[in-house]
């Protein structure tokens, strides 16, 4: 706000806001296009010629479309950019429980590697949450400068 005297009374405005960097988001956005759209084609090239393909390449390839539809919002500042943030968090939260369903229930594998399993997939669970978290708190600080 900026204040003034003007005569006897005192005059208020209202400033406009700072228009905030963007680095983050374009960086974010730009990295989330190329990798979703690498794991899409290598996925596709992989079933064309019958290669086998590593485990973690095939979940890569399986969130590919999710990446693309969330590169393009953080890239290109649409306003469902921070709705892409929750679906992410969402997207999470499910994996974390549907590992520790499949774990628990799993009768071939003795406690301590059911207690490992799980202790690593709830690390994975947090360390998620919390980066998504501050991604959604970056881009609800932007809301206004997204199209």
């Amino acid at each position: 706000m900026v204040e003034g005297n003007i005569g006897s009374a005192t005059h208020v405005e209202d400033a406009p806001a700072p228009i905030l960097s963007y680095n983050w988001g374009k960086f974010q956005g730009w990295g989330s296009l190329a990798l979703g759209f690498f794991a899409a084609f290598f996925m596709i090239y992989s079933i064309a010629s019958n290669n086998t393909v590593d485990e973690r390449l095939r979940d890569l390839a399986i969130v590919s479309p999710l990446l693309v539809v969330s590169g393009y919002a953080f890239a290109f500042r649409k306003k469902f950019a921070v709705g892409m943030t929750y679906i992410w968090m969402g997207f999470i939260g499910v994996l974390f429980f549907i590992t520790a369903a499949i774990v628990l229930w799993n009768d071939n594998l003795t406690a301590s590697q059911k207690s490992e399993t799980v202790g690593a997939a709830l690390g994975q669970f947090i360390m998620g949450l919390l980066f998504w978290a501050l991604c959604n708190r970056y881009y609800q600080k932007r809301c206004r400068e997204l199209k």
